[in-house]
């Protein structure tokens, strides 16, 4: 097996772990060491740098909601009946200059591409590897939940569609 080839299915794991994850019936022990599987392999790759995975980084805040901001969301709430939880809801609203960035409790996003497949996971800031400066990496770009739900879906199907065609 070719090292692109072993790269790939290490982030498909790692994804497929990542995802399930965050399902419930897990037990506080296996939480703890897929974590620590993934903050392994994030390490790996980015101390390694393989040339078979372009990977990009992205500073994601954590923001501490300011009550302007909370009570946008909850407006938001009580017009759509509640249907959704709050946490939903405050990804519908932009941040304000109100709300305050917790850099203690950021988290790196990284985009891994290997294979024509693309994987995203998150890093917390404290376990970015030596030699990466925060200040140098780009912030991620704040866009609606389902602004951002919704052009993934349409990059995918027309990557499905284009698909389909070779079938025929």
């Amino acid at each position: 097996m070719n090292k692109e080839m072993i790269w790939l299915q290490m982030l498909s794991i790692i994804d497929k772990l990542n995802r399930s994850i965050k399902e419930p019936g897990w037990s506080f022990e296996d939480k703890t060491d897929v974590y620590a599987l993934k903050d392994e392999f994030l390490h790996k790759l980015l101390t390694e740098k393989p040339s078979e995975v372009k990977v990009e980084l992205f500073y994601v805040p954590y923001l501490r909601y300011s009550e302007r901001t909370k009570d946008r969301a909850g407006e938001l709430m009580r017009r759509d009946g509640r249907r959704h939880s709050f946490e939903y809801y405050l990804e519908q609203i932009e941040p304000s200059e109100e709300d305050r960035d917790d850099p203690s409790k950021a988290s790196i996003e990284v985009i891994a591409e290997c294979m024509e497949q693309s994987f995203s996971l998150h890093l917390p800031i404290e376990k970015l590897p030596a030699g990466y400066d925060i200040g140098e990496i780009p912030h991620k770009k704040w866009v609606p939940a389902m602004e951002f739900h919704h052009s993934q879906k349409l990059l995918l199907q027309e990557k499905y569609t284009l698909l389909t065609a070779l079938l025929e």
